[in-house]
């Protein structure tokens, strides 16, 4: 519920009695849409109000507004770019204000021909030209503020609703414009707490000096205190190294120790001795290895030599035995070949008799089945004479009917030959007479009529070419006629035809011609007898479509293929049958019999299948007996030429017995020669190891003298080195940075405190100014809380230190305007600005509140309180209204202002 009227009340007139600003009147020409002058007059310094459509305007003279009370006449600015109307021209602006108790007029003209006028209206004198005008006016308006002023409370269309971009907190004011309130708010604070600016003065200092040690956004250390720390890293690298290099020294001179140690170690000639002893031995025992080994080598060829001799031995003696040995299998096989051939010599004489006599069977059966064939074939044929009878009567009579109907369509379609008359003739020539009776009645009409009437006794006094004209005739002449009285003399009537009454009976004359050429060309009188014709052309037409379907529904493939099918019968039914003579069986018996004979006839078949298949196993097999006797003849020959003669074989076979035993003694000598060589000699393993150990009895002589070499050689780099050393005094130079380095720590640690000191006391101020800034803010607050109060009751808001609304306190919760709705955002703004055009007004700078189609969010009943607080505002300063809501805004009451012309050139001479 908004809060009762009386919680907006009006303040005083200003703190300083100054007079309040009022715009009376604006004039343009030549300026943005506005390419004809125009004037908005008769405001009345309240609430004054101007509605009307989108580019009506109103933007444009907002814009122009702030161009003459803030732009010089000699500007070329990108505003003064945005003043040009579309055309082109000379933008010229003219507003009257009051300011001061007076009534004054400025007048600016920028691009060409530029001026500036400023008018007191009070003596209708010019008080001053070009920029001292520009001054003048700035100072009736409030001074150097009056400028920001202006910005502050002049808003464009758009400009009430921050931006999305900025509407988590940057939509406070700009330098200017909050530079003007935070005057006025000091001010008030200044008369209420007697107080002056020490505080902001001392965080100024703070923050001077503190700018002066480290960078004011990353804290980065400058000036003074910058120099102290790069003097103290500078100091602090040279003592590690001075550190490092006393270090480096220490181990040198240690390192030196160790290699004069190491170096007489080396040098002790039992050591020396030592390892050239370890390196000979090592060589004797390697010589005494390779001459075993070579041994071994020799006693492994004689042992492959006498295997092999054994081996070859034992192969002759055993191909001896083998062959012997198969050459008694191969006769005794041949024995138990030949029985088992005669075996399937009389297996196969009577597998042939059973296969003759199953052949004579079945040729037996295949001629008492062809000859049954035959007797079905003669029935069928019977068969299909007997249905060709009954059919052929039913086709006879549709080829019948078929003819009939095929003649009847021929005569149709050569009587609709004939006929010439058509729909699209008959329907021309309809139009023609319809187009001819309208032009006759159309020039009837505009011809005149006149009526022959007799007095008693007068009959026949008027003559036409000396005919008499009968009582009670009309005539209607189209060109000159002569009508003659008797005893009175002649009256000549000239129709005087207008010129469409000739157009019509020339068209008259030619649509006659084209109706006697359609009826000619459908050989017809008249167009009645052409539609009696063509009523006669529909008849035949569909008595021809009825034949037609007649003919599909009793001939569909045709009347060829009908009469083709009549023949057919007439021919299969008398046709004359072979083995008609004879008494046929019913197909039934037939086709029993042939099912009985082809059953007998598949059996005797796969008997003579069974017979042939088992003929050819059994001389496939004897086959096999005589390949495998051939073979095995081949086999005993091949023995018989590679064996030894059979009177020789017995001694043969005892010598190669013999030479095995003898070979078997050579062998057995060698593998103990072997043996013993192979318990004396080293082994692969053995000889690796005494390779590594003379390699590594060389390695560790020639390793001590590289190592002598070498230590004598660091020895003498060393002991340089050292000299070096002593020369360069290390030890003082660590001494003396070691100083340097802490006192330039405590330089450093001063200001560290020094930074701490001031950051201390900038945080003890700015809870200092946390602690005032309600106080600080109270002057806007207590303007702004009775309008916010009025439009959302019992709510609050936070202001941020750029005078911008950070958030809405309703009850215990904040919330932050950029979560609020559109709506509600664009409402405080405007009640924003209208406490920051009272706090003006107080302090003796009013300043008009001038909104361009504001408010588009608002629901009806927010509208309804913020067109009271409007109301309110507007009495204590002016408030304009542009607005495109012109039935919304009704409601909001004030004066209704409109665009009306404007004569410039008057308005100079006045």
């Amino acid at each position: 519920m908004p809060c009762p009227p009386q919680a907006v009340r009006p303040l005083a007139r200003g703190a300083r009695g100054g007079e309040v600003m009022r715009i009376r009147a604006v004039r343009v020409r030549e300026l943005g849409c506005f390419a004809e002058p125009v004037a908005l007059e008769g405001l009345s310094g309240g609430l004054d109000v101007l509605a009307g459509p989108n580019e009506f305007g109103k933007s444009t003279l907002l814009r122009a507004l702030q161009a003459l009370f803030t732009l010089r006449h000699t500007a070329q600015s990108r505003a003064v770019d945005r003043l040009k109307p579309y055309g082109g021209g000379a933008p010229l602006i003219e507003a009257d204000f009051e300011a001061g108790g007076r009534l004054w007029r400025l007048r600016k003209q920028f691009v060409s021909e530029r001026q500036a006028l400023l008018t007191d209206l009070t003596t209708n004198k010019v008080v001053a030209r070009g920029e001292e005008a520009h001054q003048r006016a700035l100072e009736l308006i409030g001074g150097g503020s009056g400028e920001h002023c202006l910005g502050l409370l002049w808003l464009e269309q758009g400009s009430v609703l921050p931006s999305r971009e900025g509407r988590s907190g940057e939509n406070g004011l700009d330098g200017g414009k909050r530079e003007v309130l935070s005057q006025i708010v000091e001010r008030e604070l200044t008369a209420a707490t007697a107080g002056g600016h020490e505080l902001r003065i001392v965080r100024a200092r703070l923050i001077e000096e503190r700018n002066a040690l480290v960078t004011e956004r990353r804290r980065q250390p400058r000036g003074e205190y910058a120099a102290a720390i790069t003097s103290r890293n500078s100091a602090m690298q040279e003592l590690e190294a001075a550190r490092m290099q006393a270090q480096a020294a220490a181990e040198r001179l240690s390192r030196l120790a160790e290699l004069r140690s190491r170096c007489a170690d080396l040098n002790d000639p039992e050591k020396i001795a030592a390892r050239r002893e370890r390196v000979e031995k090592g060589e004797a025992e390697l010589e005494a290895a390779k001459a075993s080994r070579q041994q071994l080598k020799l006693a492994e060829t004689k042992v492959q030599a006498c295997e092999s001799r054994l081996g070859e031995v034992e192969q002759n003696h055993r191909l001896l035995t083998q062959g012997l040995e198969e050459v008694s299998k191969l006769e005794a096989d041949a024995v138990e070949a030949q029985e088992k051939k005669r075996e399937l010599a009389a297996s196969l004489d009577q597998a042939s008799k059973a296969l003759e006599e199953a052949r004579a069977q079945r040729e037996e059966l295949r001629g008492a089945l062809d000859h049954w064939q035959q007797r079905l074939r003669v029935r069928e044929q019977l068969d299909r004479q007997r249905e060709a009878a009954a059919r052929l009567a039913e086709a006879e009579e549709r080829l019948s009917e078929v003819r009939g109907a095929a003649q009847r369509a021929e005569e149709i379609r050569a009587q609709l030959a004939e006929i010439r008359v058509t729909d699209e003739r008959v329907e021309a020539a309809a139009r023609e007479a319809r187009t001819i009776e309208a032009l006759e009645a159309r020039i009837t009409a505009q011809l005149p009529k006149v009526r022959v009437t007799y007095q008693p006794g007068a009959a026949g006094k008027i003559r036409i070419g000396g005919k008499a004209v009968d009582d009670g005739t009309v005539l209607t002449p189209s060109r000159p006629l002569t009508l003659e009285i008797e005893g009175i003399g002649a009256i000549t009537i000239d129709p005087a035809v207008s010129e469409s009454v000739e157009a019509d009976k020339a068209n008259l004359q030619t649509r006659r011609s084209a109706l006697a050429d359609l009826l000619a060309a459908m050989d017809v009188p008249d167009l009645a007898e052409a539609r009696k014709r063509l009523d006669e052309r529909h008849r035949l037409e569909r008595e021809l479509a009825q034949a037609a379907d007649r003919l599909a529904m009793r001939a569909p493939d045709g009347l060829k293929a009908l009469s083709a099918e009549v023949e057919r019968l007439r021919e299969l039914a008398g046709s004359e049958t072979v083995g008609s003579d004879t008494v046929v069986p019913e197909r039934s018996e037939i086709e029993g019999e042939i099912e009985r004979l082809s059953f007998a006839l598949r059996d005797v078949e796969q008997r003579i299948e069974t017979l042939v298949q088992e003929q050819a196993g059994l001389r496939e097999q004897l086959a096999q007996l005589n390949a495998a006797a051939q073979a095995r003849q081949q086999r005993l020959e091949h023995l018989a030429r590679v064996l030894p003669p059979a009177e020789e074989r017995s001694r043969r076979r005892a010598e190669l017995e013999a030479e095995v035993a003898a070979a078997q003694q050579n062998l057995n000598e060698a593998v103990r020669e072997l043996t013993a060589w192979r318990e004396k000699a080293p082994d692969d393993a053995a000889m690796r190891a005494l390779e590594a150990e003379l390699t590594e009895a060389r390695r560790q002589q020639q390793s001590a003298a590289e190592e002598i070499a070498r230590v004598e050689k660091e020895l003498a780099v060393l002991e340089a080195q050292i000299e070096r050393d002593r020369q360069d005094g290390l030890s003082m130079k660590v001494a003396d940075l070691e100083g340097r380095v802490a006192a330039l720590n405590a330089r450093v640690h001063h200001f560290e405190r020094e930074l701490a000191a001031i950051d201390l006391l900038l945080e003890i101020i700015s809870d200092v100014e946390q602690q005032s800034r309600e106080l600080y803010f109270k002057p806007i607050l207590q303007r702004l809380e009775p309008y916010l109060n009025y439009v959302f009751p019992g709510a609050k808001v936070g202001l941020g230190p750029n005078f911008s609304v950070e958030a809405v306190i309703r009850g215990d919760v904040a919330e932050q305007l950029g979560s609020l709705s559109d709506g509600t955002q664009e409402q405080i703004a405007v009640l924003a600005r209208l406490a920051f055009a009272r706090l003006l007004a107080d302090a003796g700078q009013p300043t008009p509140l001038i909104l361009d189609d504001a408010l588009v969010y608002s629901d009806d009943s927010r509208i309804e309180a913020l067109f009271e607080v409007l109301r309110r505002a507007a009495e204590v300063h002016q408030v304009i209204i542009f607005t495109c809501r012109s039935r919304t805004f009704e409601q909001l009451g004030g004066t209704r202002l409109s665009l009306r012309p404007w004569r410039p050139d008057a308005a100079l001479a006045a």
